[in-house]
Formats: structure tokens, C-alpha cells, sequence
């Protein structure tokens, strides 16, 4: 049996095998202690990319201290995944060369309007070594409120 229908989990509960580290995220968040960069490594189908999107909307979730969990009613929980205006996917595999991580340079430095500008690089590890070499210098020095997530087997 098929299922045409991609299931990703919506909130920390709702995910599977993964309890600690969503504790992990989850008391990153309400103990103000969010690093500029995390690094989610693994086999394929361990939950890498769906972490980063949870722990990219919770990082900007207005209701997430009360409610431990992202509310899912507040305007950045009720924003679409892939047009959130603080949270940038990249696919890594397919952009790969220096002047494309030279392009988010002008992205990151825009106004932020939630509370963080997530940055998630998917496929990291294949990124070329120029490319590498400029993320890096923006890791290093991080835009106020720009959190890296890079996510790689």
C-alpha cells in the first residue's frame, strides 16, 4: 500500500524516535540558551530536515514558553513552511557554489521581522570547498538573531 501523502510531524510531540533531541531543542528554547549554529547529521530518514523546520518555527513561536510545544495559532506558526518570511531552506545539493552562499549574504542581512532569521542548509556536505570556505566566514560572524542549521549525512 501507496500513501500519496508526505507525513511530517507538526509539533515536538508528535515525533517519533527522536526524544531526546527534541528535548534538547525544546530546552534550548525556553532556557534562552539558542546557539548560532547546529549541526543535525544522520542516515537518510532519521528526521534531520524535520527537526530543523520544528526547531526553526519554534525559535520564532510567541507562544512557545507557555505552552512548551509551538502553539500552532500565533502568525509565525500560521505561516506556510515554504514562504515564511524568517525561515530559508536551502538544498545545498543543488546549490553548491560559493556565489550561491554568497547570495545569502543580502538575505540575512535584511530586516528580521520575527524573533530569528533561521537559515536551514540542507545537504550541506555538499557544498564545494570555495562555498565551504564562505559559509564559514558567515557561521563565524552571524548576522544579530541568525541561527545556522545545517543538516548532513
Amino acid at each position: 500500500m501507496q500513501y500519496s501523502v508526505k507525513y511530517r510531524p507538526a509539533t515536538f510531540a508528535q515525533v517519533v524516535g527522536q526524544r531526546v533531541n527534541c528535548k534538547i531543542l525544546v530546552n534550548s528554547i525556553l532556557r534562552d540558551k539558542v546557539p548560532s549554529a547546529i549541526l543535525f547529521s544522520g542516515i537518510r530518514g532519521t528526521g534531520k530536515t524535520t527537526l530543523a523546520r520544528l526547531y526553526a518555527r519554534a525559535l520564532n513561536c510567541e507562544n512557545f514558553r507557555s505552552a512548551g510545544d509551538l502553539c500552532g495559532t500565533c502568525p509565525s506558526c500560521l505561516e506556510k513552511s515554504d514562504t515564511h518570511v524568517s525561515i530559508m531552506e536551502r538544498d545545498a545539493a543543488s546549490c553548491n557554489g560559493v556565489d550561491d552562499v554568497r547570495e545569502l549574504d543580502g538575505l540575512l542581512n535584511q530586516v528580521v521581522i520575527h524573533k530569528y532569521r533561521v537559515l536551514i542548509l540542507d545537504e550541506c556536505h555538499m557544498l564545494s570547498k570555495q562555498a565551504q570556505a564562505a559559509l564559514l566566514k558567515k557561521v563565524e560572524e552571524p548576522p544579530p538573531r541568525t541561527v545556522f542549521i545545517l543538516a548532513s549525512t
